[in-house]
């Protein structure tokens, strides 16, 4: 979707890496269910965790990322059909897993971001580089870890916030996420509870996780 309204809504960021004038201007950002986790993996998340807040928070403006799989619309109208949402997102996942990224797939397959918490996020628009670091949970959802995200050979990074007034959380936990494969880079979309999204295009990454106690 082209966004040119972008400009005057001031909540909406859009990072073109490496354009020379923006690399100047553009600052860095500063109850699981074992039996769905077995058959669909840790990416299957709780899908009834809370759509009355993704409801509440639903945004009144067109101005979106445009989840392919787990949308806004999706989630807060209760989460219809999840099992086969799921097993769509998985399907296609299994076409194009051997051009993904490998760290990538493992994220993926043995990790999970759900209920996590980002907590910074450093962009390098000459290097093309985005990095973010998370406080969320194992696959199990039993222990804390912090994961740290790198997307190399990145050329865009899209933020979009909450447009509605005084919202209690710009971002709140992260709920779903997914992947895609374009015809020259990879691009990740997540949606939080609060119906912020973001969207990184990349060519490379890798991630590290690591248990943590507060």
């Amino acid at each position: 979707m082209q966004r040119s309204t972008a400009a005057s809504l001031p909540r909406a960021k859009n990072f073109l890496l490496g354009s020379e004038d923006e690399r100047h201007a553009a600052q860095p950002v500063a109850q699981p269910d074992p039996q769905r986790h077995a058959a669909y993996g840790p990416h299957f998340i709780l899908a009834l965790r809370r759509p009355a807040v993704a409801g509440r928070l639903a945004s009144t403006l067109d101005l979106r990322i445009n989840m392919k799989y787990f949308t806004r619309e999706w989630w807060s109208g209760g989460c219809e059909n999840a099992e086969e949402v799921f097993r769509e997102y998985e399907a296609y996942v299994a076409t194009v897993r051997e051009f993904l990224p490998a760290n990538l797939v493992e994220l993926e397959v043995s990790h999970t971001l759900h209920d996590s918490e980002v907590k910074t996020v450093s962009v390098d628009l000459g290097l093309r580089y985005v990095a973010m670091v998370l406080h969320g949970w194992d696959a199990a959802l039993q222990n804390k870890v912090r994961y740290t995200l790198r997307f190399a050979g990145a050329t865009e990074f899209e933020q979009v916030f909450p447009q509605q007034e005084f919202v209690e959380s710009e971002l709140g936990d992260l709920g779903y996420w997914e992947c895609e494969l374009l015809d020259s880079c990879v691009e990740v979309r997540m949606l939080f509870v609060s119906d912020a999204e973001f969207r990184i295009r990349f060519t490379e990454f890798s991630f590290e996780h690591s248990r943590y106690e507060v």
